[in-house]
């Protein structure tokens, strides 16, 4: 039986790295503007809504990202292995077994 691939290996694809990513400049530029919210800088009324709605909203989207990419990943991986244990065969014997289910 094939190991399991990690959570790292697991993790290596475009959703979870854009949520990666997402997640990290969400909470860096949240902190940057908290900071300078606190500091008196930030005086227009509609940066609250930005920095206490938008950017915590942003930081969560990119959480949810990152175990959906983990979640598509996985799946990838099982239907890679399940075809090729399988095997392919010929066009036409794809085709017939492809067809009922409208995908292969």
């Amino acid at each position: 039986m094939p190991e399991a691939p990690s959570r790292l290996a697991l993790s290596r694809n475009a959703t979870s790295i854009v949520g990666f990513a997402l997640t990290t400049a969400a909470a860096l530029v949240f902190i940057a503007l908290f900071l300078l919210n606190i500091i008196g800088f930030l005086v227009n009324p509609y940066m609250g809504l930005l920095v206490y709605v938008a950017l915590p909203l942003a930081f969560l989207f990119g959480l949810v990202l990152v175990p959906l990419g983990i979640w598509r990943q996985r799946r990838r991986l099982r239907r890679t292995a399940r075809s090729s244990r399988h095997g392919r065969g010929s066009i036409s014997t794809m085709r017939r077994n492809c067809a009922p289910r409208f995908s292969c």
